[in-house]
């Protein structure tokens, strides 16, 4: 099995165990955790079939090159610690703060340019304050800075 399959059965897993434990929560605050988790666990099947299909075309299950294992590691660490990093942020600064941030940090790392990264936080920050804020009227963690 592929690094990218095993790697989607640990996302569709994590989705799972937030299904699972948000269906005790009161509706409000359920609400918020199921949406994320289904549209996840949905997009996460989309991968692992498409992965499937591709290896089952190729008729090999390396994923057709040798990969060392230094980039083994980083293949599998970088991810992690954006999602580390990503959690971290909600945890100190809140929700509404910290995925804008963790946005623009993420497209200033990967090199996008200024304009790009600002007007796609700016739309990422006024989709979750315009839809789950405003719409839905979800109330989110604040952060321990913030409270």
């Amino acid at each position: 099995m592929g690094f990218n399959i095993i790697f989607a059965l640990f996302i569709l897993a994590v989705a799972g165990i937030v299904i699972v434990v948000s269906l005790d929560y009161p509706y409000d605050a359920k609400l918020f955790p199921l949406m994320v988790s289904l549209g996840v666990s949905v997009l996460i099947v989309m991968i692992i079939v498409k992965e499937t299909l591709a290896r089952a075309r190729q008729g090999k299950m390396s994923g057709g090159k040798d990969v060392g294992s230094k980039e083994v590691a980083y293949k599998f660490l970088s991810p992690f610690v954006w999602i580390v990093s990503l959690l971290l942020a909600i945890y100190l600064i809140g929700f509404q703060v910290g995925v804008p941030l963790f946005c623009f940090l993420y497209f200033k790392v990967h090199h996008q340019p200024w304009l790009l990264s600002i007007s796609l936080t700016a739309l990422i920050g006024a989709v979750i304050y315009g839809v789950f804020i405003i719409c839905l009227e979800i109330p989110f963690y604040k952060g321990i800075l913030f409270m």
